[in-house]
């Protein structure tokens, strides 16, 4: 933005879904297009971007973030989508997570994957996942 006072729309892109989450890399724009999957655009030319690829997820696809050569989608009901984007024009699924709760969220740094979820807490099945943290004065041993 050469301008932070004055911003301007430079380009514009309608999805065919409700994009939910967007993450850019390079030259392309990641979309988390809600029940019309992940959207790749290329956004090298702000005033005129269009659509390179495109992945229909099983879910609605609600974040997404990029590492290297994959795209993590939260797909809602249909958990987490780990999506091969080495070719944008193609991409496809690698692996998928597919927890019993949604996958609303997902943020990744390095090799590092965190997801955010939702889940009801009276839940039985859930209730031995919540707990106390251990007190600060009593160290608790590190387990690998």
């Amino acid at each position: 933005m050469s301008s932070p006072t004055a911003p301007f729309e430079a380009g514009f892109y309608d999805t065919p879904g409700n994009a939910g989450g967007v993450a850019v890399t390079g030259s392309c724009a990641y979309v988390a297009d809600d029940s019309s999957g992940l959207r790749i655009i290329d956004v090298a030319t702000p005033a005129a971007p269009f659509e390179v690829g495109t992945l229909d997820t099983p879910g609605q696809a609600r974040q997404v973030a990029v590492v290297g050569n994959s795209a993590y989608v939260a797909d809602d009901w249909a958990g987490l989508r780990i999506i091969n984007i080495s070719d944008p024009a193609v991409p496809f699924e690698a692996g998928q997570h597919d927890p019993p709760f949604q996958s609303l969220g997902v943020a990744a740094a390095g090799l590092r994957l965190r997801r955010s979820l939702r889940c009801r807490v009276d839940d039985p099945a859930l209730r031995p996942a919540l707990h106390r943290p251990p007190s600060p004065h009593r160290p608790q041993p590190l387990v690998r």
